[in-house]
């Protein structure tokens, strides 16, 4: 798994928060669907999309439907 956020080496740290992302797109998404977009507070699923996350498993196209990758 790729690092896609993390918090400063140096400076303010905050508890159950990351400073900054690195350049892909996240957000946090409902785990009934997967699609829809969670409020503030509500609890979801990370889903990143980016060009160091890689799209399944290499000559595997059965693992990668299930979601084994």
């Amino acid at each position: 798994m790729p690092v896609t956020h993390m918090n400063p080496v140096n400076g303010l740290r905050k508890s159950g928060s990351s400073a900054f992302q690195f350049p892909i797109d996240a957000k946090i998404v409902s785990m009934d669907d997967g699609v829809t977009e969670t409020g503030p507070g509500e609890i979801g699923e990370l889903a990143i999309r980016g060009p160091q996350i890689h799209g399944g498993a290499t000559e595997m196209p059965e693992k990668t439907a299930h979601g084994a990758a």
